[in-house]
């Protein structure tokens, strides 16, 4: 049973359409960035980058142009492609945070604590 909000209490602002919130993720378009984004990009590829850009570069290629951590399905008229569009660009977050997390111990085979 859901409560009644308190006499001082606001009511929850109206959910946007799906389609709309849909059509702002869409897999297609190109990631959101600031200049610190582009910076730490440019600075990893000439291999100068500092730690703290470092960590900025892999964050912004797993969280916003993998979509990793987003949800794939994209329902609707098309919304099979969209999905498989999506989770493609997901596969490549995938790979990064397993590798990211991976002991090197098993990688090399040397003995020691399986996990």
């Amino acid at each position: 049973m859901r409560q009644q909000p308190d006499a001082g209490e606001q009511p929850r602002a109206p959910r946007r359409p799906t389609k709309e919130a849909i059509a702002e993720r869409s897999p297609w378009l190109p990631a959101e960035y600031q200049v610190a984004d582009a910076a730490a990009i440019q600075a990893l590829v000439r291999g100068d980058a500092t730690p703290d850009q470092q960590k900025r570069a892999v964050q912004w290629i797993v969280n916003e142009c993998s979509g990793y951590y987003d949800i794939s399905y994209r329902p609707g008229e098309g919304g099979d492609r969209e999905t498989a569009f999506a989770e493609g660009k997901r596969a490549v977050g995938a790979q990064i945070v397993k590798l990211s997390k991976l002991a090197l111990s098993r990688i090399r085979g040397e003995p020691g604590e399986q996990g």
